[in-house]
């Protein structure tokens, strides 16, 4: 009885991940079979880094692709503050596939440079305190992203 209801708590959790989103319908995730040593195939949410252009040349149903990467992290310094930042690299089409809150600034234009970056309300608030005022501020890059 306890392993039924935690596998129904796991589906329950797996289908209201991402459920604001308003195209979720239409919204996929590449999963790349990858063989072990022992020829056990070991599924994870990856897949090589050109298949994002063979997608949107080739395949006519597909409308957007997005790319992210995991190693987005570093020290910023804004404001007079030095502080940790960590995130993702992602392509402009980001902002245009999913539905997150959009606080202040142009989400047209956002991540349309290779050196623009968009930042929580939370990490927002670590450098300019409750004011999260950013017209005319940036943040300098302390060191290298990874």
């Amino acid at each position: 009885m306890s392993v039924c209801l935690l596998l129904l708590m796991i589906l329950v959790d797996q289908y209201r991940f991402d459920q604001f989103h308003q195209n979720k319908d239409r919204i996929y995730r590449i999963v790349s079979g990858r063989t072990e040593s022992s020829e056990k195939v070991i599924n994870v949410a990856t897949a090589p880094i050109p298949i994002a252009k063979v997608l949107k040349e080739e395949y006519p149903g597909v409308e957007e692709v997005v790319r992210i990467r995991r190693d987005f992290r570093g020290d910023g310094e804004a404001n007079g503050k030095v502080l940790p930042i960590s995130g993702y690299y992602t392509d402009p089409s980001f902002l245009t596939v999913f539905d997150f809150e959009w606080l202040k600034g142009n989400k047209e234009e956002a991540l349309k440079g290779p050196d623009a970056i968009v930042l929580t309300n939370e990490t927002a608030r670590r450098f300019r305190g409750r004011r999260g005022d950013w017209e005319n501020h940036s943040i300098e890059r302390m060191g290298r992203f990874l």
